[in-house]
């Protein structure tokens, strides 16, 4: 059942684009993130899924779409440039409910975390330390 769930969350949101910010699990519940008109969402999930458990909507900052796009734009900014040899991961991350750029340098310093900032904006990034990765 919980395959059926995830399935039918992902086609509803991917057919409103412009309002699905992305879905995840907490714990056992599934959630389905929408920039706007919850209500709505949430009750056409409702007759789709009728009767079934294990999903809530909930408001997110951004859609996926815009998720995607400043992932791109951002290792585009730090990758692409090969300015930035410091910078070991960039992806798609989850902090308090919501869909992130999580970019990770070593070694670490909030003076370079400020100035990554910076060289991203307008894209929002969570900078952390990860070092460099090793293939086993």
């Amino acid at each position: 059942m919980a395959m059926y769930v995830q399935d039918e969350l992902e086609r509803y949101g991917q057919s409103v684009p412009d309002q699905f910010g992305g879905l995840y699990m907490d714990e056992s519940t599934f959630v389905a993130l929408f920039t706007t008109d919850l209500d709505r969402h949430r009750a056409a999930l409702r007759d789709r899924l009728s009767g079934q458990r294990g999903w809530r909507v909930q408001r997110g900052d951004r859609t996926w779409q815009e998720v995607e796009r400043a992932n791109a734009a951002v290792q585009h900014i730090l990758w692409d440039t090969r300015q930035h040899p410091d910078v070991h991961t960039i992806g798609i991350g989850m902090r308090v409910g919501q869909f992130v750029i999580s970019v990770g340098i070593d070694p670490y310093t909030s003076d370079r975390a400020d100035e990554l900032t910076r060289i991203t904006r307008p894209h929002p990034v969570i900078i952390e330390h990860q070092g460099p990765l090793v293939l086993l």
